[in-house]
């Protein structure tokens, strides 16, 4: 009697042992899948994206549209490039404009049809014969944004490429950008 108490209890011991691994288990595949933050390196570049060669191939390859032709100039199909500037005169403007050249420069040679537009304080400064409320329409359809800020990384942000970061993270990654615009552009 006491022998089949004990194989009992034995068994219980076992039976609750898969339990409680069971419980264990399905908690770390829950944590490690629901916990991914879609981050990677591409040679000290930090891209903050889950599938970045398809997103950015995606929105590179859409097109935007703009009518110029009411302000005695051509209408406009192909990506638009945001480039936030600081009001002050800085050196951070200049770097952003590099960076606006490579990107611009890499889409038309892998060919897109790119332009480039300048931002202040969220009103774009080109295309002065423009009325302001249709110059910010702009930077709505703008698919890759260049800006100043902490992030240091390339990533996806409201259906956009941002490129974000500080001074010296901008002149490190310069080059780069071409590559990795050829690069999605060709994937895709």
């Amino acid at each position: 009697m006491t022998e089949e108490k004990n194989d009992k209890r034995i068994r219980k011991e076992w039976i609750l042992l898969g339990v409680l691994a069971l419980i264990v288990f399905v908690g770390a595949v829950f944590f490690f899948t629901s916990n991914k933050t879609c981050e990677s390196d591409l040679e000290g570049l930090k891209i903050i994206s889950c599938n970045p060669a398809k997103e950015f191939g995606d929105i590179l390859k859409r097109d935007s549209e703009f009518d110029f032709t009411r302000y005695n100039s051509t209408s406009f199909k192909g990506v638009i490039v945001q480039l936030d500037l600081v009001a002050e005169n800085s050196s951070i403007n200049s770097i952003i404009g590099a960076v606006g050249a490579e990107v611009t420069g890499s889409l038309v040679v892998n060919g897109r049809n790119a332009t480039a537009i300048g931002v202040v304080d969220e009103n774009v400064i080109e295309f002065d014969s423009v009325p302001l409320s249709e110059r910010n329409s702009l930077i709505e359809k703008s698919a890759f944004v260049i800006r100043n800020g902490d992030c240091d990384c390339l990533k996806t942000e409201n259906d956009k490429i941002v490129f974000e970061g500080s001074t010296d993270f901008m002149l490190q990654h310069l080059l780069k950008m071409r590559g990795i615009i050829g690069l999605v552009l060709n994937r895709n």
